[in-house]
C-alpha cells in the first residue's frame, strides 16, 4: 500500500521547507528594519495577522496532496506532482534571496 519516498520527493519537500523558512525570516527582518511589503496580498494578510497561518496552510497543502496521491496510487505518473512543491520551493528561495539582497543594500 505504501511506497518508500523518492529522491525527488525529498528534494521537493526540503526545498519548499527551506524556502518557506527563508521567506518568513527575511520578510520579518526586512519589516523590522522599516522596509515595506511589496506583495499586496501578503501585506493585507500581515495587517490581519494571518500571513504566517495562510502560508503554513499553503505549504501543508503543497506537502500533503502530492504525498498522499503518490502513496495511494499505483502509477508512476504521480511522481510528477512533486514538481509543484519543488517549483514553489524554488520560488520561495528566490524571494528569500531577493529579500536578503534588499536588506543588504
Amino acid at each position: 500500500m505504501f511506497r518508500p519516498s523518492s529522491s525527488i520527493q525529498n528534494i521537493a519537500f526540503y526545498t519548499l521547507f527551506i524556502g518557506a523558512i527563508g521567506d518568513w525570516a527575511s520578510t520579518k527582518i526586512g519589516l523590522n528594519l522599516g522596509l515595506l511589503e511589496g506583495n499586496s496580498i501578503a501585506a493585507f494578510l500581515m495587517s490581519k495577522n494571518m500571513w504566517m497561518q495562510m502560508d503554513a496552510i499553503l505549504i501543508l497543502i503543497c506537502f500533503t496532496v502530492p504525498f498522499l496521491v503518490n502513496r495511494f496510487s499505483g502509477e508512476e505518473a504521480p511522481k510528477k506532482l512533486f514538481l509543484f512543491p519543488l517549483l514553489a520551493g524554488v520560488l520561495k528561495l528566490g524571494v528569500s534571496l531577493w529579500n536578503i539582497s534588499i536588506i543588504l543594500v
